[in-house]
């Protein structure tokens, strides 16, 4: 969610995530201890959190976080990281997402990641500006398929285009008759488009 700060959407997102995973949240010394902080650093993150409508605290539980009612509701899914525009490989080590999305559990094992899109490089396949691309890191690309790549030399850190591959390159192939595609040995892909949401 936009509005939080980096070390808050860590916070955020291992807190989701342990959930999913757990069944129940995280204590603030597994929280401090998995990003190497102080039990301080964990108590004044959370709390931010709960400021920000995003955490609740119930003195009732020995494991006192949980999810806002809205997020608990979404606990059959799972969180993924969620980012603004294409990101770039960096962000994606880093996770430098603006906020996290979910998705079906089925989807644990291919390590997925979401954003919006930003480019009209794949409007001709009704990949449109303003949807939510859900991209699986740990799927293997076959030729024909939808990824999110990064190239040298291209205007953005990171673009969907569609994966030909020739003796010696690869071919990033945009679905626009107003784009080029890109012949490159440099290409970093960064995953395999999943599925796409449009909100209406």
């Amino acid at each position: 969610m936009k509005g939080l700060t980096e070390k808050q959407r860590k916070i955020l997102l291992f807190i989701a995530e342990y959930i999913s995973e757990n069944g129940r949240s995280p204590s603030y010394k597994e929280i401090a201890a998995y990003f190497d902080f102080s039990s301080t650093a964990a108590y004044d993150g959370v709390l931010a959190l709960i400021k920000k409508g995003m955490l609740e605290k119930s003195e009732k539980s020995l494991r006192s976080i949980s999810l806002s009612k809205e997020e608990r509701m979404k606990l059959s899914n799972i969180a993924i990281p969620f980012f603004s525009e294409e990101p770039s490989p960096e962000e994606l080590k880093d996770k430098l997402c603006d906020s996290f999305s979910y998705i079906e559990r089925r989807y644990l094992e291919r390590n997925c990641f979401s954003f919006k899109v930003s480019s009209s490089s794949m409007v001709d396949a009704a990949i449109l500006p303003g949807d939510t691309a859900i991209i699986a890191a740990a799927d293997t690309p076959a030729d024909g398929d939808i990824i999110l790549a990064s190239c040298p030399g291209n205007d953005k850190p990171s673009e969907l285009r569609r994966l030909k591959r020739i003796p010696g390159f690869t071919l990033l192939v945009p679905d626009n008759a107003s784009m080029g595609t890109i012949k490159t040995t440099e290409a970093e892909i960064l995953g395999v488009l999943v599925s796409i949401r449009r909100e209406m």
